[in-house]
């Protein structure tokens, strides 16, 4: 840390690998992931150790931790443990299984269907619920994670399959902490797609509660020159 106004060194922390990604700052604590996989928080004032947290994941890099002072939390994005491919085609055949329904016959579905995504609400819930389940029986692939900001204790497992290009870490979630809002790239078998070659279904943008980490899927029809909303 360096003063502002002078450019002279405040603290310095030292961690136990390489850090790959931006810290970001709220409520008094600095908070940052290095390459062993850790997370930390730190006092802003004096750089000592608050608090130390084991994340799941290969790597931090390219993004940052997004920090709510009101919501007390901190929100981390990680590159997979598995190949993406494999994440991936593991939660396109979940979807497929939990509904019954291929994703040929959902594109059609939605065709149909004007009020989709409303139609369809309390199956996102049960879907995300669903998720949660399979995340604390498969840890291994949770890249999100919520921790709370001044403990660094795990808040709730937040209900958000991988979605990503190149294994890559995803994008960290949009926060608006003054209204209790965000939100976050997530994947669910009701998302907006009706083809494109080599692109991946059921990947979406939805607003995000951080207090419960439940997503609301944003009711956005399909345009006339859309394909998709995201690739996945």
């Amino acid at each position: 840390a360096i003063d502002a106004a002078k450019g002279t060194l405040l603290w310095m922390f030292q961690a136990a690998a390489p850090i790959l990604c931006s810290p970001s700052a709220g409520g008094g604590i600095v908070t940052f992931g290095d390459e062993s996989m850790a997370a930390y928080g730190v006092d802003a004032k004096t750089g000592a150790q608050k608090w130390k947290a084991q994340l799941r994941g290969q790597s931090f890099m390219y993004f940052w931790p997004v920090v709510g002072e009101k919501s007390g939390i901190a929100v981390y994005r990680t590159q997979p443990v598995l190949d993406f491919h494999a994440n991936l085609n593991g939660f396109d055949s979940w979807f497929e299984k939990r509904t019954g329904m291929k994703r040929k016959e959902h594109e059609e579905a939605r065709k149909k269907d004007k009020d989709w995504v409303e139609n369809r609400r309390e199956d996102v819930r049960k879907e995300q619920e669903a998720i949660r389940d399979y995340l604390k029986e498969k840890p291994w692939e949770q890249t999100c994670t919520v921790l709370d900001l001044q403990t660094g204790q795990e808040k709730y497992v937040p209900p958000v399959a991988y979605t990503g290009g190149a294994g890559s870490t995803p994008a960290p979630p949009v926060l608006d902490d003054a209204r209790g809002r965000g939100w976050m790239v997530f994947r669910t078998a009701h998302s907006v797609c009706d083809g494109g070659y080599m692109v991946r279904g059921y990947t979406d943008v939805g607003e995000w509660d951080p207090a419960t980490g439940f997503i609301r899927q944003i009711r956005k029809g399909k345009e006339g020159w859309e394909t998709y909303h995201l690739i996945g």
